[in-house]
């Protein structure tokens, strides 16, 4: 079946309390119609209804704005006759590979700025996501792959500077950079979190110095006025937004102190429906953990956090369901259960992921618009189906129980079928489905986003910020560059030693002020973990003028008798009773040579000796859209896996193609572990894997799949990345302390690895439309260590 497209536009526009940007604070107000747009302000503005785009914007939705034009590199332009800058020799360059004059640059943030003007004047709360490319930071980026902080932070805190002075005052906040935990930044945490800080100083620079130069250019004929929503106002600089629940990433994050700089708690949701709230307050324990309690000193206060989400997303739709009612109704069912939620936990600003149609991967829809009719409602909606009459549209739900995940048993939804897709798209207050197919970024309109906006003009309600103490944020910025014999890794939250390093390590520890003041304080350097960590070249005080960035270079030794954690903290403190110190924290592992490898378990255990923990899997509460699993031998698996155990002690899964219809549900492998197994503090999970395909069929590359561990509270730890099979043999090696939680599992407390008792090794494999054979050899778990029998 197809999608209907009613293209009737109605001309009523609701009157709504305007928010946050474009009210005071005692009018603040929230409603679940806000999108992450995937456009630019100037963008959506011209390919939105006029109509639907006023009606929208007066519920107070909020928007995410991507791809803003940046402001000119240089403050020192001169302008000819014809209107046209030109870089003086001395200070005239911009981004690498941007052939753009200065005035076309000015031009462009003009356009952007007007753009946002209106849209802050039309009631919705915009939040530019600011991010940079490698090419852009002049003195470089660490010499390894992906997309890189800079190597000298000033030049972030300049660049935040400008971002403000160009948008500050028409927009809500500038959300920098996305998702660091996940791919998008490969930075280590503390150096993600040292980056913040210089995004959150410098935004906060732009409320003391003048507005950028290249804004004269602007009064130039032809260039116009530029709105000024709120003269005056203090910008907002926001974190990216963390890509999972809490996990060891964020955990680094806050020992590196971020709270205090960021002005909203932002993070993603992409799990089950039933799981929102959950994940929602683990986070608010991690604040709560984190908040020191109230006294007198006056480095320490309380700040009030809006609670944004600038994605959450349904990540069940295939190519092939995305083009049929069955499945863009259970899209909307996604967004319906979740608002729910957002509803109650009364968040600020919840952003569903995606406006325009995305194809992710060339695996999964996320958009919530279709390519849009062409002849005004009779034509396609879907990407070539054919649309009904625009009258009622069957497309189901209308008698299910909308219950933001309050089911049966623990807060669960059941296992029974929902409905089974036979109701309609219609509720008891309004005919809400006249929106669908209406003209959204270029687009067509689907029941989810036609839902959410009509509910954000039926409930709006008032948000409720978080209450975190935290100290003051610090002038002073602290961060550390590897140099010889050191590696960064990211899903370590630290650094590895190399083989050829011989116990000596070098690097530098570089400290900013961010302040028109100098900084006089002293350095205090402490170690803790495994031992062996010893390090020199720290002075014990120090003054940091005004902007400036000082390298201190620092020797690491160690002989350390087991591959272990090493933590190393560093705090500046200044010597000026009240001022807050800066905090720094990271991690060392040594080099493994002359260690060898202790077998805790290789997995060869007896199926009755797991008989606890298999009862326990078999008998657990899915979520509505989770794959259930059987038994097979001492296996659970989900329909469409075998597994076979060779005497070579080699593990073949074979995964049958997906299913035609139906939700896109991940085929799922469990090994129940010994009622009585413990995994030991220092110790990882090894094995070797590889993708095995079978005569007759062909991968063109390889294909990820996710090794994990299930807890005996129903939450399941994974190492991001996700493992990537390719047809010779890879070597994975994860600690304990690198598990972290992820989305499309549960999320109940605890939420740290360490404090839970695994009770299944588990395999996620992505289903294609053709069979898959992993195989993974000599599984167990081990410690490494010195071999005269020290661990």
């Amino acid at each position: 079946m197809s999608l209907t497209a009613p293209m009737i536009s109605r001309l009523w526009i609701p009157v709504i309390a305007l928010l946050l940007s474009c009210a005071s604070a005692s009018e603040r107000r929230a409603s679940v119609g806000g999108i992450d747009t995937g456009l630019t302000a100037k963008q959506l503005i011209e390919t939105t209804d006029p109509v639907e785009l006023a009606r929208w914007g007066a519920t107070g939705a909020w928007l995410r704005i991507r791809n803003v034009p940046q402001p000119a590199d240089s403050e020192q332009w001169t302008v000819d006759d014809s209107s046209f800058a030109k870089p003086t020799e001395d200070r005239g360059r911009w981004a690498v590979g941007n052939p753009w004059t200065a005035a076309k640059r000015a031009w462009a943030v003009h356009q952007e700025r007007r753009a946002l003007g209106r849209l802050c004047e039309l009631g919705f709360h915009s939040v530019p996501l600011v991010s940079w490319a490698n090419s852009h930071w002049t003195n470089g980026v660490r010499p390894r792959a992906g997309r890189r902080t800079p190597l000298d932070l000033r030049e972030a805190f300049e660049r935040a500077r400008r971002q403000a002075g160009a948008y500050g005052d028409v927009v809500a906040a500038l959300e920098f950079d996305n998702e660091p935990d996940l791919m998008f930044v490969a930075e280590n945490p503390e150096t993600y979190t040292a980056f913040l800080k210089a995004c959150y100083l410098g935004v906060r620079e732009s409320g003391r110095t003048p507005s950028p130069s290249w804004e004269s250019l602007l009064s130039l004929p032809g260039f116009g006025s530029i709105p000024q929503v709120q003269p005056g106002r203090e910008t907002r600089a926001v974190m990216a937004p963390v890509g999972f629940p809490p996990g060891p990433f964020f955990e680094a994050m806050v020992a590196n102190g971020f709270w205090g700089y960021t002005d909203a708690f932002n993070y993603h949701y992409y799990g089950y429906a039933e799981d929102f709230s959950r994940v929602y307050h683990l986070f608010r324990v991690v604040a709560e953990e984190a908040s020191l309690p109230a006294s007198a000193d006056a480095t320490q206060v309380r700040r009030e956090l809006p609670v944004i989400l600038t994605e959450y997303g349904y990540g069940g739709l295939t190519g092939v369901s995305a083009q049929t009612v069955e499945g863009r109704t259970r899209q909307w069912q996604w967004f319906r259960d979740v608002a729910a939620q957002i509803r109650e936990e009364r968040i600020a600003g919840a952003m569903a992921f995606y406006l325009r149609p995305y194809y992710e991967r060339e695996a999964f829809e996320f958009g919530l618009t279709t390519k849009v009719p062409v002849d005004g409602g009779q034509g396609t909606v879907d990407g070539g189906r054919k649309a009904g009459d625009g009258g009622q549209t069957t497309v189901n739900s209308g008698q299910e129980t909308v219950n933001g995940g309050q089911g049966t048993g623990d807060g669960e939804r059941s296992t029974e079928p929902q409905s089974n897709n036979h109701a309609q798209l219609t509720d008891n207050q309004s005919n809400w489905t006249e929106r669908i197919g209406k003209t959204f970024g270029g687009n067509a309109a689907t029941p989810a986003l036609a839902w959410l906006l009509d509910q954000a003009e039926k409930q709006p309600y008032q948000p409720k910020d978080w209450t975190v103490a935290t100290p003051k944020p610090s002038p002073v910025v602290i961060d550390f560059i590897a140099g010889k014999g050191i590696a960064q890794v990211k899903r370590y939250r630290g650094y590895l030693a190399l083989p050829a390093a011989g116990g000596a390590w070098e690097g530098e520890l570089v400290l900013y002020n961010f302040s028109h003041e100098p900084q006089r304080g002293r350095i205090v350097s402490e170690t803790s973990g495994a031992n062996g960590l010893r390090i020199s070249g720290i002075p014990e005080t120090l003054v940091l003028e005004p902007m400036e960035r000082r390298a201190v270079p620092v020797t690491f030794a160690r002989q350390a008798s087991r591959f272990a954690r090493a933590e190393w903290r560093v705090r500046f403190e200044p010597d000026t009773e009240g001022e807050p110190a800066s905090v720094f924290a990271t991690a060392f592992y040594p080099d493994t040579a002359g260690m060898r490898e202790h077998v805790v378990s290789a997995l060869r255990h007896d199926p009755a000796t797991a008989s606890g923990n298999r009862e326990r899997l078999l008998s657990r509460t899915l979520a509505s859209e989770e794959p259930a699993v059987g038994p097979a031998g001492r296996w659970l698996l989900t329909p469409g896996v075998t597994v076979t155990e060779t005497s070579e002690g080699i593990w073949q899964f074979v995964v049958q193609p997906a299913p035609e219809s139906g939700p896109y549900l991940r085929a799922l492998a469990q090994l129940p572990l010994p009622d009585d197994f413990v995994f030991p503090d220092e110790a990882g999970l090894r094995l070797d894997f590889r993708l095995a395909q079978p005569a007759g069929t062909s991968v063109g590359s390889g294909r990820y799949f996710e090794i994990a561990l299930r807890t005996a509270n129903d939450n399941t730890y994974v190492v991001w990345p996700w493992s990537y099979a390719v047809d010779a043999w890879t070597t994975y090696l994860e600690m304990k302390e690198n598990f972290g939680l992820v989305f499309y599992n549960r999320a109940n407390l605890p939420w740290r690895f360490r404090e839970n008792r695994p009770v299944a090794l588990e395999f996620g494999f992505g289903r294609t439309n053709e069979e898959l054979v992993y195989e993974v050899r000599a599984p167990r778990f081990m410690k490494i260590g010195k071999a005269n029998g020290e661990r």
